[in-house]
């Protein structure tokens, strides 16, 4: 997904001073540590209507993180996604008799007007929820895979602690007989 025009960000005069935000773990501001690069992910605009300021401020306050990691000298990776197929997008489009598709590109394409008229800056990746989802099949694939075979392997540990053996601790003349081959 393409996203808006990048901007200059000047670097502030003086020595930058560490970003310090709130820790909702601990209840304290604390200062950042970054990194060399630090990474940000914003999540985005379900895109079923315009804007507002609820948005603007959302993405001034990430903007402001970027902005100061960036004065004290970090690299920063800023991914942002687009939510472009949910329900309110699926239910506007119903309502106005619109292409949902369409509807999300139209306020995606404002959202990002917005954006370039606030001077924030862009996130080297943009990604929409539909364009992802070749990727998103793959992964929960993956999952279940994992997922069933941890579920074999623990069946498999369940089924060999079941089984009487020497390991068990079976009375003696049950390990001979597992040792010699006669159990059954």
């Amino acid at each position: 997904m393409q996203t808006w025009s990048s901007v200059d960000v000047p670097r502030v005069p003086g020595t930058p001073r560490p970003l310090r935000l709130h820790d909702t773990a601990t209840g304290q501001t604390r200062p950042t540590a970054p990194g060399p690069t630090a990474r940000m992910y914003v999540c985005g605009i379900t895109p079923y209507d315009a804007t507002h300021l609820g948005h603007a401020a959302t993405y001034l306050a990430f903007d402001l993180v970027n902005r100061v990691w960036r004065d004290n000298g970090h690299e920063v990776h800023y991914v942002q996604n687009v939510t472009d197929i949910d329900e309110p997008l699926l239910e506007r489009a119903a309502r106005d008799q619109d292409d949902w598709v369409v509807l999300g590109m139209r306020e995606t394409a404002l959202f990002r007007e917005d954006m370039t008229a606030l001077r924030v800056i862009p996130p080297q990746q943009f990604v929409g929820a539909v364009e992802s989802i070749p990727e998103i099949v793959e992964v929960i694939a993956l999952r279940l895979r994992v997922e069933l075979r941890r579920r074999d392997d623990v069946e498999v540990l369940r089924r060999a602690w079941r089984r009487p053996g020497p390991s068990r601790q079976a009375p003696p003349a049950r390990r001979a007989a597992v040792a010699h081959g006669a159990a059954g």
